[in-house]
């Protein structure tokens, strides 16, 4: 099997293989039976791949503008098999060929796709096919859990010097931590002076929330819990 390098399908190779079997050894057979089938089928993406971030619960919107009396196909595409769950055409209403996205999906009057109550099972790679087009427009759709301090799990480690670890880790995927008092970022903070004491706040953030929780550092070292 040779490897995929043709120009006509760099897009595809550069943006779709983490998500398809998270390798970078992506070759043409796979590529081919996936998205490529024939000229006549699928000829390129009409730009860059939309990464769209929602929040569990809420709603998130694929644009795409489709005019002229256009219908538009959309694909969910998950490993080497694709689901053509809807169909959009712009002032009409939806046709849902996938009876799991009935009363979840919805159009808007240019034919974009609207998800509701979204679940991290909604997750993936989607395509739009616009007829009379000869291109495909594809998103990136993840979705989140607004963070809350709950969900931040606050330790500390202290020598009897008093230097102290601090660590703030979050169990929840593209979460960077920051922290009050410092400039510094990462789950874990070295703080090696008592003088340096006062309260600490590390902050998670995601792509749609952030949380914050607090440690004052003088509790550490004077009564050690």
């Amino acid at each position: 099997m040779y490897c995929f390098h043709w120009n006509k399908y760099k897009y595809l190779f550069s943006h779709f293989t983490y998500v398809i079997n998270g390798t970078s050894d992506l070759c043409i057979k796979y590529i081919y039976s996936i998205f490529v089938l024939s000229d006549s089928v699928y000829s390129g993406p009409c730009g860059p791949l939309r990464n769209i971030s929602g929040k569990e619960g809420e709603t998130a919107t694929l644009h795409v503008n489709a005019t002229g009396g256009r219908y538009i196909v959309w694909v969910l595409v998950s490993g080497n098999s694709t689901n053509t769950f809807a169909e959009t055409k712009p002032n009409s209403s939806i046709n849902i060929r996938d009876y799991q996205y009935k009363g979840r999906v919805s159009s808007t009057n240019d034919g974009s796709l609207i998800f509701t109550h979204l679940t991290k099972k909604d997750q993936g790679i989607y395509k739009a096919d616009v007829s009379k087009s000869d291109c495909s427009h594809f998103y990136s759709l993840r979705v989140y859990k607004s963070l809350v301090a709950e969900d931040i799990q606050m330790h500390h480690n202290r020598s009897e010097s008093c230097n102290v670890i601090l660590s703030c880790t979050v169990n929840e995927r593209d979460v960077t931590i920051s922290w009050s008092h410092t400039d510094r970022t990462g789950p874990t903070l070295h703080v090696y002076n008592v003088s340096d004491a006062g309260v600490y706040t590390c902050t998670a953030h995601n792509p749609i929330s952030n949380a914050s929780k607090s440690l004052t550092l003088t509790h550490i070292c004077y009564n050690g819990d």
